[in-house]
């Protein structure tokens, strides 16, 4: 049942607008990871978030800036990239701990987040256009990196050579 959080007229009034905003976003992708973009109403928004309409307006002008703050937020909010990550086994050449770190790092980012994970999915079959820029931005780099590995060692001869 998706009910959002409980906050009394205090709470609200004493929160910046910068920790508004981000309160609204938290709360927005349980919605948004239960309805997708198109089955999430600003009406529903609002009441989950615990807000007014006009309140969540203020913070997000259309329900596409709040989703694309929401997915910006949780793309970027892991402290590490895949290139950070990867890059001692890269910088050592270790085969086995590359692609063993690249698979627990595959499989974290799905089972830390899993609504965040529904949210890409919905996003991507609601062809929104934020999942291009989602990929553009976020899965391109992270392949390159891959990518970029393989074909390091192919050229080390340590792989054998593929298109």
């Amino acid at each position: 049942s998706l009910t959002g959080p409980s906050h009394s007229t205090q709470t609200r009034l004493r929160m910046s607008s910068a920790e508004r905003r981000s309160a609204i976003v938290d709360s927005a992708v349980e919605l948004f990871a239960a309805k997708g973009f198109r089955g999430t109403t600003t009406r529903e928004l609002a009441q989950f978030v615990g807000v007014t309409e006009p309140v969540l307006y203020q913070h997000f002008k259309t329900k596409s800036d709040l989703y694309a703050a929401l997915l910006e937020a949780k793309a970027t909010g892991g402290p590490n990239s895949a290139a950070e990550i990867l890059a001692p086994f890269i910088e050592t050449e270790d085969d086995h701990g590359f692609f063993t770190q690249l698979g627990l790092g595959i499989l974290a980012w799905h089972l830390d987040d899993p609504r965040f994970c529904r949210i890409l999915m919905f996003s991507s079959l609601e062809r929104h256009e934020l999942s291009e820029i989602f990929y553009q931005n976020h899965v391109v780099p992270f392949y390159n990196v891959i990518l970029g590995y393989i074909n390091l060692r192919m050229e080390k001869g340590a792989f054998r050579r593929l298109d």
